[in-house]
């Protein structure tokens, strides 16, 4: 694990990398309480693409900055687009921090999708569907219905 030590407005935290269309300010109370007795070395993930990119951690940046912290440690998991950098912060947190509803999932899979396209115009689902570590059905479905409809 390599870590280094850096300012919060530093980061670049880019819109297509939030999961949720707002945070949960009582979740983000809570980890300013517990960042404020014990976890000050909470790790944060950051990606380098065009500098440094907040990966995860977004709820745990807001409760640093919610008790005054103005830097911290961060553990750099990579280099890469920012199409990676979507996908390894959905990969992160479908198993780890506060599980996304379905219709989360399936807006940022759409969201990640219609960024790598926008990138790259050959750029295929099923190329989506293996960055993200979902089926291509699952893929095609989740464009095909927006919703979360199945036909």
């Amino acid at each position: 694990m390599k870590l280094i030590n850096l300012r919060f407005s530093d980061l670049l935290t880019p819109p297509e990398l939030n999961l949720r269309k707002k945070l949960d300010q009582a979740a983000v109370d809570e980890l300013a309480q517990k960042y404020a007795d014990v976890d000050r070395g909470r790790v944060f993930f950051v990606q380098s693409l065009h500098g440094w990119v907040l990966v995860d951690g977004r709820a745990r940046l807001a409760a640093a900055l919610q008790i005054g912290l103005s830097q911290d440690d961060f553990e750099i998991v990579g280099r890469g687009s920012l199409v990676e950098a979507m996908a390894l912060r959905y990969r992160f947190n479908s198993k780890h921090g506060i599980r996304l509803t379905g219709a989360e999932n399936r807006d940022y899979i759409r969201i990640v999708h219609e960024t790598a396209v926008k990138a790259d115009p050959k750029w295929l689902r099923k190329q989506t569907a293996e960055l993200m570590g979902i089926s291509k059905s699952l893929m095609s479905q989740i464009l095909i219905y927006p919703e979360g409809k199945t036909g």
